[in-house]
């Protein structure tokens, strides 16, 4: 019991450690700006996402079904694109927001922080959708997709010889083996 209140004190120290910290940097209004729109903006963006690239069945709990099946390969190279290009965007603005922090005067620079706290915003909400999408739906059509997944799993699975890592399907080209009943 004092080992779980021990932990959680320590967790909210660093959070509140950390947040002090960030609240005396000159960009602060961006990150808080950032904590609070770029889950909203994502969960939308991810709504649009799968209208856009018709993947209106993406549910865990169902199989996929042939339309999909037979379009996603497409599909996911746009996916990757669009994931690419918004975490090029992303990682070219965020400095540039910190370099130059938004604030109250009607100056350049300020100008300068103001719109690219904004796309950095707006291209980390992209990353963020777009990346959750590739991922659920990569593993809706392959449970051993996107590549480290399939990694993880055939690791977990010759580590634990347990066949519930590898999802429904036997590993491929090999023979199932009966397990010893003890």
């Amino acid at each position: 019991m004092f080992e779980i209140l021990f932990i959680i004190a320590v967790a909210a120290w660093l959070f509140f450690s950390a947040m002090e910290f960030l609240l005396t940097l000159p960009f602060a209004p961006t990150l808080i700006a950032a904590m609070i729109f770029v889950p909203v903006l994502s969960a939308l963006r991810w709504r649009a996402l799968v209208k856009a690239h018709r993947l209106s069945r993406l549910h865990p709990d169902t199989r996929p079904v042939p339309p999909e099946r037979f379009y996603w390969p497409s599909q996911r190279r746009r996916i990757g694109k669009r994931l690419a290009v918004a975490s090029a965007f992303s990682v070219l603005l965020w400095p540039v927001a910190c370099l130059w922090p938004a604030s109250a005067a009607a100056d350049w620079s300020s100008f300068v922080g103001w719109t690219s706290g904004l796309f950095a915003i707006l291209a980390t909400a992209e990353v963020f959708a777009a990346g959750s999408l590739y991922f659920r739906a990569s593993h809706w059509f392959d449970r051993h997709a996107p590549g480290f997944v399939g990694w993880a799993r055939r690791a977990l699975y010759r580590l634990s010889d347990n066949h519930e890592f590898l999802g429904e399907e036997p590993m491929p080209g090999e023979k199932p083996r009966r397990e010893k009943v003890y």
